[in-house]
């Protein structure tokens, strides 16, 4: 119910100005304001104490405007500027954080005007809310609040709360998590790993075993609909993790199979980030151990073989509790694994044990597909279309013989040295590189990724016809497709050229010397310094844990093989760990930058393209303290290699010369690293090329 006052303005019959009344209301007001000179903040605390009502600051500045009694405009101007505090910019990140708390128990609750909105967390926990204001920070300006309970709170117990600022963000947000004022599951809501986890920690819970040694968790659902339960959290999860649910309660709480349980945890990170929800956590050792069937698919190993050396006692195992199923914690597979590389255990009968380091399981990768006579053109692309969406993305494939050979070739072909102006890229390389980082045709480079055409029939049409146009060919083999996915309709990031870091390795550097390399991607640097004849180490910094899995597949490839083994991979911001990397300790630096925002490598928050919002904020936190880190990391006479490709909205190379020569770096020389484009025309220009810089420490 509504009435109206004095000035015309209704307000609720319930509200705190209706039950206190204008009159003492303005009283109160003006003493605590005007005569104590309390601050909006202090008189916040002292209503709600005062009335046993939540007050905030901004109802507060609210009243004190509408009476006219603001002390001054520059406190005005500052309270305003506090309460109206919204630029802060949802990325994907932080998109999967508010998710993750809309799943659990926080709430969105947007202004008047419907163009704000803000997020509020309650917890019994202070340190979970404190967790909470720490993921939503710069959003959160205040620390949580304690509310004690009321009569009608259950158990008794006070509740610690917090809250963003109303956001213009929030607003868009809130709109597809509420209709009609009803929370309701989007059906594009993230089920990222941090959004797991923090509806896990909000409203998630596990029970102990019971008898039959099965345990349940599940997740308080009840405030969703039974279909988006089943049709997009359910279903959302499956798809994306194999994770299984074995029911749907009637009051809506959603249970995990147990099968699934240890799965999930992984997934969340295996260990609650706050002390308080460390029992969600708390599993026994056996439920991670890995059953026969699952080490039999992950080490390519026939199922029968693996259950005879089992059976005659040749490789170490676990059982499940009552002995029923035999089981491998990761030592015994990580020993297993090894066993089978060297041959003591043969993957096949009477043949020594190859390891097939494949990453997709289809079988098109040695066929050729044509059209056939009684097929059209466009059947046989559906055709085509259909059978490698079937079998899976065309990855580079290669077993063990096939990397080795490929590693063969590029220590063999020393012949090239960068004397010259130009430096002619060569690809030979580039597919070994790359077969150690799959996720580079996720890789957002300006246009959709190579992943995502595949997945999309019209756009993989496209990218297959347009293929066939410029080369001329009749029929697509496995090489075919995948090079039609990565060069029409869509981007693929580049990974270095390995025969093109070998030969500069050799050409500046000298035996034993040592390697840094600030953004080491996808393995091409990496390998180029390890083939080059100096066989130097190498020191190599990403801030992508994917691309960092790769490069130590890569380095642990190299070791088998018998190369040197004097590589060091970091995982983390190369502008903050170059900083604790010791002065004067290497011989060469090499490299190629991340291109701001041109690239995006992944959604971690630790890419700079989401750390820097602007490419002046990107320059100054980012790539001048790397490139000065790389002068002070450099010995004296030092040479930093450095490619940087040109760009449309900024000029990097020219802005990476300044940075360098500022830092104290000679610019010793300047070539061209020359790509030949493909399937240019006849009379088109062939080529295009990109700066290398030659910098030398004094």
């Amino acid at each position: 119910m509504l009435e109206k006052t004095e000035s015309g303005r209704k307000i609720r019959k319930d509200s705190f100005e209706s039950i206190v009344g204008p009159e003492r209301l303005e009283s109160i007001l003006l003493d605590m304001y005007c005569d104590k000179l309390l601050s909006t903040t202090q008189m916040s605390v002292a209503l709600t104490d005062m009335f046993d009502m939540h007050i905030g600051a901004v109802k507060v500045y609210s009243m004190l405007n509408r009476l006219g009694v603001i002390r001054s405009k520059s406190e005005a101007l500052s309270i305003r500027l506090s309460t109206e505090k919204n630029s802060v910019e949802v990325d994907a990140p932080m998109r999967a954080i508010v998710d993750g708390m809309l799943l659990g128990d926080g709430s969105l609750s947007i202004n008047g005007r419907g163009d704000r909105a803000r997020l509020s967390i309650g917890s019994v926990h202070k340190e979970f809310a404190s967790y909470c204001r720490s993921l939503l920070s710069p959003m959160i300006s205040s620390e949580p609040e304690y509310r004690p309970a009321g009569e009608k709170s259950k158990g008794g117990r006070g509740m610690w709360s917090t809250h963003t600022i109303y956001q213009d963000a929030l607003a868009d947000i809130y709109k597809k998590w509420y209709i009609d004022g009803v929370k309701i599951v989007p059906p594009d809501v993230n089920l990222d790993p941090m959004s797991l986890l923090l509806w896990y920690l909000g409203d998630g819970s596990m029970s102990a075993p019971n008898e039959t040694n099965s345990r349940s968790l599940y997740f308080s659902t009840n405030s969703f609909s039974r279909d988006d339960i089943i049709n997009i959290l359910c279903k959302g999860m499956e798809e994306r993790y194999g994770i299984k649910h074995s029911r749907v309660t009637r009051d809506n709480r959603l249970f995990i199979k147990t099968k699934s349980i240890w799965p999930l945890l992984k997934v969340m990170g295996g260990e609650s980030p706050v002390e308080c929800f460390s029992y969600k956590f708390d599993i026994e050792e056996w439920r991670t151990w890995e059953s026969m069937r699952n080490v039999a698919a992950q080490l390519d190993i026939d199922y029968a073989r693996l259950a005879n050396w089992v059976k005659n006692g040749k490789i170490d195992h676990n059982r499940s509790p009552g002995g029923k199923k035999v089981m491998f914690d990761e030592n015994q597979i990580s020993t297993l694994l090894s066993r089978i590389e060297s041959g003591e255990l043969p993957r096949e009968a009477g043949k020594k044990a190859r390891v097939p380091i494949i990453h997709a399981a289809g079988n098109l990768q040695s066929k050729q597909m044509r059209c056939r006579s009684d097929e059209t053109h466009d059947e046989f692309i559906d055709r085509v279309i259909k059978t490698y969406q079937a079998d899976g993305f065309p990855y580079v494939k290669m077993g063990r013989d096939d990397i080795v050979k490929k590693w063969t070739a590029i220590k063999k072909s020393q012949y090239i040295t960068p004397d010259e102006d130009i430096v002619k890229w060569r690809t030979p390389g580039l597919s070994l590189a790359e077969f150690f980082h799959p996720h580079i045709y996720d890789v957002y480079a300006g246009k959709n990724p190579p992943s995502v055409v595949f997945s999309n029939r019209d756009l993989f049409r496209k990218s297959l016809e347009m293929f066939m146009k410029c080369s001329g060919k009749d029929y697509l083999t496995y090489t075919d497709v995948r090079r039609a996915l990565c060069r029409f309709g869509s981007r693929k990031v580049n990974s270095f050229s390995p025969e093109v870091v070998r030969d500069l390795i050799n050409f500046y550097g000298f035996d034993g010397c040592s390697v840094f390399d600030p953004c080491a991607g996808y393995s091409g640097r990496l390998l180029g310094t390890v083939a080059s004849k100096h066989y130097p180490s190498y020191f190599g910094i990403d801030p992508c844990s994917m691309t960092c899995d790769g490069l130590l597949s890569t380095a642990e490839f190299l070791t088998s093989y018998g190369e040197s083994s004097d590589v060091n991979i970091v995982n983390g911001r190369a502008e903050s760990v170059v900083k604790v990397v010791g002065p004067s300790t290497f011989d060469i630096a090499i490299s190629s930058p991340p291109y701001w925002n041109k690239e995006q490598y992944s959604n971690e928050s630790t890419q700079s393209c989401n750390r820097y919002k602007t490419y002046g904020e990107w320059l100054d936190g980012f790539l001048e303290p790397v490139i000065s880190g790389c002068f002070r990391v450099l010995k004296p006479g030092g040479v930093f290699i450095y490619n940087v490709g040109e760009c449309r909205s900024n000029d990097i190379p020219n802005d990476s010369v300044t940075i360098a020569t500022e830092s104290g770096f000679v610019v010793e020389d300047r070539k061209e690293i020359r790509f030949k484009k493909a399937f240019a025309s006849e009379g088109d220009d062939q080529f295009f090329s990109e700066p290398l810089f030659i910098f030398r420490k004094p």
